[in-house]
């Protein structure tokens, strides 16, 4: 399930998740996405949509040399 999200900035994986989680009854649910590969995630977000485009809302895709 990719829904247009970059690849993991760790391992290059296109196998990403958007993932819905309990974060207890002051928080509730919150939205991040997943990389199945390699188990990275990003910060959590009131929403589907707000997790994707944060993932892809990177500062840099690639290492500096």
């Amino acid at each position: 399930m990719n829904e247009n999200l970059k690849p993991c900035p760790f391992c290059g994986s296109k196998t990403l998740f958007p993932r819905e989680v309990y974060l207890g009854k002051i928080t509730g649910k919150r939205w991040y996405v997943w990389c199945k590969n390699c188990g990275a995630f990003g910060g959590s977000r009131n929403t589907k949509q707000e997790s994707i485009d944060a993932w892809n809302r990177r500062t840099k895709d690639e290492p500096e040399n």
